[in-house]
């Protein structure tokens, strides 16, 4: 089991769970057949900081950035890594998600996504056993008196990743 490295970035993901099959094989055909690079090169890739909002948001909804840390901590750099084809191939009306990285590797990821009308049917183990991840196990864990929902994974490579997706909505918002 590889448990340290690098996790994938937040540029691949974001896929619906409801048309995510022939999303994922649609959204590679298009790579491959563009012959679009999708490894991302972070010396090449906006740094986020939240004071100067050099974001890609790709829809014209509430600031997401706002909601996004703009460190983890002080080894680590937030570089904008959002999936410009998901408010193409989704319900998203906006998407916003940053990598943390350390040393050139991935280390976190924050993908943050606005819908109307109903929630977005995504989460990270579903999207990435449609490329290969096997699920390890779903623990509950608590963060600041809130109890999440906490998905490990092996990754194809074997790297070992953890997620927890969580779903947030303004009542009474028109």
């Amino acid at each position: 089991m590889v448990v340290s490295g690098g996790v994938g970035g937040g540029g691949g993901g974001g896929l619906e769970s409801e048309n995510l099959g022939s999303l994922v094989g649609l959204r590679d055909y298009n790579n491959y057949k563009n012959s679009t690079d999708t490894h991302t090169d972070y010396k090449k890739t906006p740094q986020f900081k939240q004071d100067n909002y050099l974001a890609r948001t790709t829809g014209s909804g509430d600031r997401l950035q706002s909601l996004v840390p703009a460190s983890l901590n002080s080894s680590t750099t937030a570089y904008i890594s959002t999936p410009a084809d998901l408010t193409s191939l989704t319900t998203a009306v906006d998407a916003f998600s940053v990598d943390y990285v350390e040393n050139g590797d991935a280390k976190a990821v924050v993908l943050a996504i606005t819908t109307e009308g109903r929630p977005y049917n995504h989460t990270k183990s579903i999207c990435d056993r449609f490329k290969g991840a096997t699920l390890l196990g779903i623990d509950t864990v608590t963060i600041q008196g809130y109890s999440f929902l906490q998905f490990s994974e092996r990754q194809p490579t074997g790297q070992v990743e953890f997620a927890i997706a969580f779903d947030a909505n303004r009542w009474g918002r028109k």
